[in-house]
């Protein structure tokens, strides 16, 4: 009997890691081998998956303009070592602003081709960068915004060292919003203006705990099997996700911000985008978009959705 009792223990004790691994593998290691990480001469021309999300159907034309342009290949060196890269798409006149456009998780610069473009339109540079562990920058680990808003500093003085002139804003979509949401407290440039976050989470840990009771409901003690895929994490790439916290981030902002968030985002839900709102000190404002899922809220009402940016901005120069 007590022999049976311990290979249930120790299968148990094997279920629960081999849940906690996974979540880890697919959740915070870089993915290249999935549609994830655009390649122009593979995806240009390749089906759409059918179960592929509005967001990944309708930014993908926006991303083949995006690698359609004539952009400036720029590099930067992260503070642990990584070499990270971006493409820099220069106003088509002369002009005074700058926008630093920041991808969501398990995507790269280019998916975000229709909020570069936005800005592109309305007489900006613009900066997209493929964050670490995405696209072309090098990393294999993803920190959901943690070392990621500390990389988006060095681009942001990269580009006050270029552009001293210029003003500028950080937006960043997804864990992109988390990511500039996070470097929020950080002394940026005095270039940077305001920050615009679309559909941030407020917590590693709760972004993961609504996708594993979203999408793996099935699962018995979630809570348990984050809390071990945390350790994981902190293990093989030396994070954990209380050191993603955008919510603590954003209590101590120093810069005006304009969030937005659509309110059938079922993977971020809206209540997150509230409390990143009501966590801000300063000045602020919230905009949701009825009816939105995650990270199309520019899709269902782009006019709104480009006058909310670009009226925040003139606001804050």
């Amino acid at each position: 009997m007590l022999l049976i009792l311990l290979i249930i223990g120790i299968a148990i004790l094997i279920f629960f890691f081999g849940a906690a691994f996974l979540c880890y593998k697919t959740g915070l290691i870089r993915r290249d081998k999935y549609d994830r990480n655009y390649v122009p001469e593979r995806d240009d021309d390749a089906p759409m998956s059918p179960h592929a999300s509005e967001y990944r159907r309708r930014s993908k034309e926006y991303n083949k303009w995006w690698n359609a342009q004539d952009l400036q290949r720029l590099e930067i060196l992260s503070e642990d070592g990584l070499r990270l890269k971006a493409g820099f798409l220069p106003a088509d006149q002369e002009t005074d602003r700058l926008a630093i456009v920041v991808h969501g998780h398990h995507c790269c610069a280019g998916e975000e081709g229709f909020i570069s473009k936005m800005f592109h339109d309305e007489g900006f540079h613009v900066l997209a960068m493929d964050q670490r562990s995405h696209g072309a920058s090098e990393g294999t680990h993803i920190t959901m915004g943690y070392r990621e808003s500390r990389d988006i500093k060095k681009w942001a003085e990269l580009m006050a060292e270029k552009y001293p002139d210029c003003k500028m804003l950080l937006y960043g979509a997804s864990m992109g919003g988390a990511t500039v949401c996070m470097a929020s407290e950080l002394d940026l440039p005095e270039q940077i203006k305001c920050i615009i976050s679309d559909c941030a989470y407020t917590s590693a840990r709760g972004v993961f705990t609504v996708e594993m009771y979203r999408a793996y409901n099935w699962l018995p003690c979630k809570e348990f099997i984050l809390e071990m895929c945390s350790r994981i994490s902190e293990l093989f790439g030396k994070f954990n996700f209380n050191d993603s916290d955008p919510e603590r981030a954003v209590a101590n902002a120093k810069l005006p911000m304009l969030f937005l968030h659509g309110t059938e985002d079922k993977q971020v839900p809206k209540e997150m985008g509230q409390r990143l709102y009501d966590a801000h000190p300063g000045k602020k404002e919230i905009l949701f978009f009825e009816g939105s899922g995650h990270n199309v809220s520019f899709f269902h009402d782009e006019d709104r959705y480009r006058k909310a940016c670009i009226e925040f901005f003139e606001g804050c120069e």
